[in-house]
């Protein structure tokens, strides 16, 4: 009897009419009222497992017709899995350490103009030190001139008119006088004249922290300084980049000092990040190669502007040009070879890069292209010129091909144009349809043990099976949904999951690649390398069998199953 079940004899249709589907359709004739749970439950398994059969059976002989038109034959190719790689080269990199200007509050204007006629120009400095947004309203509750005979009066009150400060300005007063606040702010006037009741304003930030003015010239106080951190300023000095010395001016600022190494010959380019606030080194050369070093400075400007004791962060080289040893996937790979067409191919993969392969593939081999390509995820490929030529690959050890992801083993060309003859997709899809269907009608709950423990040995050959594939044939592939057999097909032995998987587009590109070998996977298997549909059928007719002897212990089933 071929492998499926195909081909039932007339007393075995006549067997599935009086039993499972006359239990399945629940008749009340007497003559199956007598018969117990497990006895029921048996033959109407039996009658699934004629079932599910069938439908394997079917399945297996549509592809047994399988036959494929051979198309223009392609070079023979192998490619490696996907190589995660870093392809731009970047550049190495200095970055202050902190913010240039750490205060955590903020204030503004600095020079605020009277809303009135004073004549006077206020200029606010110090450090905010409230804990709110506010807007605070400086009021000249007594006017005159700055200087003269007469005290002069300013009142600061907040938003919610509350007063703050009385700043009470003596005769005589100078205009270099500063007017401490309790806000944390410091006033200074000019020379002219306060007009009683006009006033100016200025915004607090407690959640606004304060910012380096680039352009203020370092020897400038107050308002209208470069506002570094307190305790640090830039004077008149030089200091060296790269060994070369950048002169720093007292009236010089940080925009000016900037342009001052752009234009010299330390090989680098700063820039103001405003966003941060940090001042940023970078090389000028691409790759490991670019270095960035400080060196002596008595102006004090790496100090004020944060780069003391920040870390160069060094410039990557495009990896495919390093030592391929230092990368990732290729850590444990250790000094071998590997051969093309029994071409040796040594490396050393603290020296040789992916490029240097390529290229000592190209230059030792005849006849043998390889190609790194992808960017940033890139791919090896090893291509036999000519179609029909052969491609041998030979693994010398050191684990380089097992990391390229590559096989050692004769590859074949891919039939290109070919087309699957003798076997309707549609139809395919529909038969595994009905295959799973049955079998989970086979495997559904059972009331009797026997009935449950026979579809425990059912999974159970099921399992056996597939351990032949994986051990014997080396199909197999463990995959989240299942098994996969690398032919479009999945199967699946967890339960409440459809058995069989189909993916016909990578079923249609095995079948273009090597027709032989698909159809003897699936349909010519040998009792020691069963193919796919032997490995469902076997464990099928077992049972069977042990069904039909446990409902018939004399032995007349089984004969007619025979």
């Amino acid at each position: 009897m071929p492998v499926g079940g195909i081909g039932a004899t007339s007393a075995l249709s006549t067997f599935r009419l009086r039993g499972a589907d006359a239990i399945r359709s629940r008749t009340n004739s007497a003559s199956y009222a007598q018969i117990d749970v497990q006895d029921r439950e048996l033959r109407l398994l039996l009658g699934e497992t004629q079932r599910f059969r069938k439908a394997v059976g079917a399945l297996r002989e549509g592809f047994s017709a399988l036959r494929t038109s051979r198309g223009a034959r392609a070079e023979a190719q192998a490619t490696s899995s996907t190589i995660a790689l870093q392809t731009t080269p970047t550049a190495a990199r200095l970055v202050s350490t902190e913010e240039i200007n750490t205060v955590p509050t903020s204030y503004g204007p600095t020079n605020p103009s009277f809303a009135g006629s004073s004549s006077v120009t206020p200029t606010i400095g110090g450090t905010y030190s409230g804990s709110t947004d506010d807007t605070l309203t400086f009021k000249v509750t007594q006017g005159g001139t700055v200087g003269f005979l007469v005290p002069l009066k300013i009142e600061v009150r907040n938003t919610a008119n509350e007063l703050l400060d009385t700043v009470n300005i003596p005769s005589f007063a100078s205009t270099s006088a500063t007017y401490s606040l309790s806000t944390g702010l410091e006033l200074t006037l000019s020379s002219g004249t306060l007009s009683t009741n006009d006033t100016f304003t200025v915004d607090v930030s407690a959640s606004v922290g304060g910012s380096v003015n680039t352009g203020a010239a370092f020897n400038a106080s107050g308002a209208s300084g470069p506002a570094f951190d307190s305790g640090f300023s830039v004077g008149a000095g030089n200091f060296t980049i790269n060994g070369t010395a950048i002169s720093v001016a007292a009236n010089d600022s940080v925009d000016s000092v900037i342009q001052k190494i752009n234009g010299s010959a330390a090989g680098v380019s700063a820039s103001f990040d405003a966003l941060s606030e940090t001042l940023q080194l970078t090389s000028n050369t691409l790759g490991s190669a670019g270095q960035i070093a400080l060196g002596s400075d008595s102006s004090g400007f790496f100090s004020a502007l944060k780069l003391t004791g920040a870390a160069v962060t060094p410039g990557q080289d495009d990896e495919r040009t390093v030592a391929f040893g230092t990368l990732s996937p290729f850590a444990s790979v250790t000094s071998g070879s590997f051969g093309l067409n029994a071409t040796n191919i040594a490396y050393d993969p603290s020296v040789d890069s992916l490029q240097d392969l390529v290229d000592r593939i190209n230059q030792q081999t005849t006849g043998i292209t390889a190609t790194l390509q992808g960017g940033n995820a890139s791919t090896l490929s090893i291509r036999a010129d000519g179609a029909g030529n052969p491609l041998e690959i030979s693994d010398g050890g050191g684990g380089l091909l097992q990391a390229l992801g590559l096989e050692a083993g004769t590859v074949e060309g891919v039939n290109r144009g070919g087309s699957l003859r003798g076997l309707d997709l549609r139809k395919v899809k529909a038969e595994i349809e009905e295959v799973n269907a049955s079998f989970r009608e086979l495997t559904a709950k059972r009331e009797s043990t026997r009935a449950r423990t026979e579809l425990i040995g059912l999974r159970s050959g099921f399992s056996i099976g597939l351990t032949n594939l994986v051990t014997e044939r080396g199909y197999t592939n463990r995959a989240p949904e299942g098994y996969d057999f690398g032919f479009g097909f999945t199967l699946n032995l967890a339960e409440n999951e459809d058995l069989l998987s189909f993916d016909a587009s990578a079923f249609e590109k095995a079948a273009g690649r090597g027709p032989q070998a698909l159809r003897k996977f699936l349909t010519e298997g040998t009792e020691a390398k069963p193919g796919y549909f032997d490995l469902l059928d076997s464990p099928l007719a077992e049972l069977e069998q042990r069904l039909a002897r446990a409902i018939d212990p004399t032995g007349g089933l089984l004969d007619r199953l025979a």
